[in-house]
C-alpha cells in the first residue's frame, strides 16, 4: 500500500505515522546489519496513507501495546513497529502467499513494491509522482524500472488521442 522498500518498513518508528494528518514519514532503513540512513537521499520522503492502512496500522499498534502490557514490558512510542528481522519477513510472507494459494517461492516482499509502482502507472499517474512516492531521485529510474506495456493500453491511447483531437 506504499511501495516501501522491506528495510524501509522495518525501519519505520511509531512517531513516522502521523494518523491525524494521514502520512507515514521514511526516515531510516533496518538492514541485517542494523538501523541506518535510507538508500539514498531522496528515499527519505513522506507519503500519503490511506484510512483502511491507517486503521490496520491502530489496530497492530493497540495489540502490541496490549501485548507488551501482559509480558510486563513497556510500550516506546519511539520504538520501532516491527519486531522481527529480514529473514523473519520473508518467511512470513511466504506463509502468506501459501495460504492465498499462490506458488511459494515465485514473489518477494519486492514484488510487492513492484507492483505498487507498476500499477500506478498502469493507471496514469505521472512518473514523477510515481518516483517520489518510491523515494526514487530521478523518474527515469521509475520507467526504466517499473514501466511496461500493460495489455489493453493501446487500445485506451488510441480511443485518448481520438477524444484530445476530436475524432
Amino acid at each position: 500500500m506504499t511501495g516501501m522498500r522491506l528495510s524501509e518498513g522495518l525501519g519505520l518508528e511509531w512517531n513516522d505515522i502521523n494518523f491525524k494528518k494521514k502520512t507515514v514519514s521514511i526516515e531510516r532503513s533496518r538492514t541485517p546489519f542494523g538501523v541506518g540512513p535510507t538508500k539514498t537521499p531522496s528515499s527519505v520522503r513522506t507519503i500519503f496513507i490511506e484510512d483502511d492502512m491507517l486503521a490496520l496500522l491502530h489496530k497492530f499498534k493497540v495489540a502490541t501495546k496490549a501485548a507488551l502490557l501482559r509480558s510486563g514490558e513497556r510500550f516506546d512510542k519511539d520504538g520501532l513497529i516491527f519486531s522481527f528481522n529480514h529473514t523473519s519477513a520473508y518467511y512470513y510472507f511466504q506463509d502468506i502467499i501459501k495460504n492465498a494459494g499462490i506458488e511459494v517461492g515465485k514473489y518477494v516482499i519486492h514484488s510487492l513494491r513492484h507492483t505498487h509502482a507498476t500499477l500506478l502507472m498502469g493507471a496514469g499517474v505521472s512518473p514523477v509522482d510515481v518516483a517520489n512516492r518510491l523515494g526514487h531521485s530521478d523518474p527515469a529510474i521509475t520507467l526504466r524500472i517499473y514501466a511496461h506495456a500493460i495489455k489493453g493500453n493501446d487500445e485506451k491511447n488510441a480511443e485518448l488521442f481520438a477524444k484530445i483531437v476530436n475524432l
